[in-house]
């Protein structure tokens, strides 16, 4: 079983998943906006899926909210 398929995805699969670069995926983890786990060590830094997700339907209510 893949990664991906386990919910943990590398940084450069999250950053497809969201369509950002890096750069902009990292502002979001400095930001506390999607959390990362180290599995093993900060060379293997995973991002779980349910955390993209969350932060999608956030920003899916604030848009929501300010209709």
């Amino acid at each position: 079983m893949s990664d991906s398929e386990s919910g943990l995805l590398t940084i450069r699969e999250a950053c497809a998943w969201l369509r950002v670069s890096k750069t902009q995926f990292y502002r979001l983890r400095d930001r506390r906006e999607v959390r990362t786990i180290e599995v093993g060590g900060p060379q293997a830094v995973r991002v779980p899926l349910s955390e993209l997700q969350a932060y999608v339907r956030r920003q899916l209510g604030e848009v929501d909210g300010a209709a």
